[in-house]
């Protein structure tokens, strides 16, 4: 477990044995989780993912999972999804959007943060190659693995 403070909103940065441990227990700190039902699957499968490192925020039980991607090695908040391509529709695999706004609740400047992720370059399809705009796609797990 790692706690950093980053853009003025608290993180805690989990190891694969603290989330094996939340798994096992059911409870962070030594308080029940209020959304264990909710936080189990969605750990379960996020922790399986190269590149994705979980983070939560939050006290006391109540915790908001939030997935962190590396970009030209800076950290960025991140929405996990199977990106469907706007012009060929085709799945194009796991990647990382930082266009979900819930993801930067409690930054300092919510609006800085979001927009330096919004400037990162959006990948392209793995299918029709062109640019994923509509999701602004910048990360993907299979550019981990190679």
């Amino acid at each position: 477990m790692n706690r950093i403070n980053l853009d003025g909103q608290d993180l805690i940065f989990l190891s694969q044995d603290d989330i094996s441990n939340i798994l096992e227990t059911k409870t962070f700190e030594g308080f029940s989780l209020s959304h264990y039902d909710i936080l189990a699957p969605v750990l379960q499968e996020y922790r399986e993912y190269s590149g994705v490192e979980i983070a939560l925020m939050g006290a006391r039980g109540r915790f908001q999972l939030i997935c962190f991607v590396s970009v030209s090695g800076k950290k960025y908040r991140v929405h996990i999804e199977d990106v469907i391509c706007e012009h060929c529709e085709k799945r194009s695999g796991i990647s990382g959007t930082p266009g979900v706004w819930d993801l930067y609740q409690f930054c300092k400047d919510p609006h800085a943060v979001h927009s330096r992720a919004m400037a990162l370059p959006v990948k392209k399809c793995i299918h029709c190659s062109r640019s994923l705009n509509r999701r602004h796609t910048i990360w993907f797990e299979h550019e981990q693995c190679s």
